[in-house]
């Protein structure tokens, strides 16, 4: 529930600005990432201190609760999301990144975008 509630919205505010703008051609909004950026760092926080316990978000091994929280942050290059200063949780994403279940989709999803 965390993640729907809480780090998915802040998350989609990056999304918003960065990848549907763009995409309808606006320009993004400084001052609304401005707004949010305290937010998303307080909650990237969050996870980057349980990363920093665990390879996964529950352990050892990858769950769902790392597809569900990884969801929010799969066009993050074009998010612009600033993953630079939390390092395990930017270690994170590159490992669920490389994950065949991850790479199945996320060719189509960046496809339809045209992001590539």
């Amino acid at each position: 529930m965390w993640e729907a509630s809480t780090w998915f919205p802040s998350c989609y505010t990056y999304l918003v600005e960065y990848v549907v703008k763009p995409l309808l051609k606006t320009e993004p909004d400084a001052a609304v990432i401005a707004k949010e950026a305290p937010n998303w760092h307080r909650l990237a926080g969050i996870l980057d201190a349980q990363l920093a316990k665990s390879k996964w978000l529950a352990g050892d091994t990858v769950t769902i609760a790392d597809i569900a929280v990884a969801a929010p942050m799969h066009v993050r290059k074009w998010q612009h999301l600033p993953l630079d200063d939390h390092p395990n949780l930017k270690r994170w994403m590159a490992d669920v990144e490389r994950l065949p279940c991850w790479q199945k989709t996320q060719g189509a999803v960046e496809q339809a975008l045209q992001l590539k």
